[in-house]
C-alpha cells in the first residue's frame, strides 16, 4: 500500500501543478506551459506499459526500487532545470514512474497474495491512490503558497522518495498460510 500511496503522491503533485511549475521555472507562457503538459502527461501511458514490462524482467520490487531512485534524482533536480524541453522531458519521465505504479502493481498484489486474491486485495490497495490524491496536491500547494517557489516542495519529495527506496527492499510477501489461496496448486499427472 506504502508503495504505491507515495509513488502516486509524488506523481500526483506534479500533474496537480504541473503548468503552473513549467511556467515559474521555465518562464513560458501559460499556452507554452498547456503543451509542456500535453507532451509529458503521455509519460504516464507509456510507464503503465514499460514499467510493467520491466517487472516482468528484473522483479517488481527491483521495479519499483529503479523507479523511486529515479524520482528521487530527478526531484533534486527538478527546480535547477530552465530549459522547457528538458522541463517537459524530465516531467514525462517522473509521469512514467507514477504510471508504473499503476502498471507494475496488479502483478505485484497477484505475486505476493496469488491470483485468486487480486481482485480485492488491489481493490483495497487502490484507496492508497485516493488518500495520495488527496495528500500530494494538498501538500505541493501548500508549500507553494508558504515559500512562494516549487523549489522546496520538489526538494522534499526527492528527500521522502529517497526514504522510500528502503520500501521495496524490506517489503516481503505474507507467509502461504496466512494468505488463503496464495500456496501454489498442486498438479496431478
Amino acid at each position: 500500500w506504502m508503495l504505491l500511496f507515495l509513488n502516486t503522491c509524488a506523481g500526483i503533485a506534479v500533474i496537480s501543478q504541473e503548468a503552473p511549475i513549467f511556467q515559474e521555472l521555465t518562464k513560458v507562457s501559460a499556452v507554452v506551459a498547456g503543451s509542456m503538459v500535453g507532451i509529458a502527461s503521455l509519460g504516464n501511458a507509456v510507464g503503465r506499459v514499460f514499467w510493467a514490462w520491466v517487472s516482468d524482467l528484473i522483479t517488481r520490487r527491483f521495479t519499483f526500487l529503479v523507479m523511486f531512485i529515479v524520482q528521487v534524482l530527478l526531484f533534486w533536480f527538478f527546480p535547477t532545470i530552465t530549459m522547457a524541453s528538458l522541463m517537459t522531458i524530465v516531467t514525462f519521465i517522473v509521469l512514467m514512474c507514477y504510471g508504473g505504479g499503476f502498471g507494475t502493481m496488479p502483478a505485484f498484489t497477484a505475486d505476493y497474495f496469488g491470483p485468486k486474491n487480486v481482485g480485492p486485495i488491489y481493490g483495497l490497495m487502490l484507496t492508497a491512490w485516493s488518500f495520495a490524491s488527496a495528500v500530494g496536491p494538498l501538500f505541493i500547494a501548500h508549500m507553494r503558497e508558504t515559500t512562494g517557489s516549487y523549489a522546496g516542495a520538489l526538494h522534499v519529495i526527492a528527500v521522502v522518495m529517497a526514504i522510500s527506496i528502503l520500501l521495496p527492499v524490506l517489503v516481503r510477501p505474507p507467509r502461504a498460510s496466512v494468505v488463503a489461496g496464495c500456496a501454489p496448486e498442486k498438479k496431478f499427472a
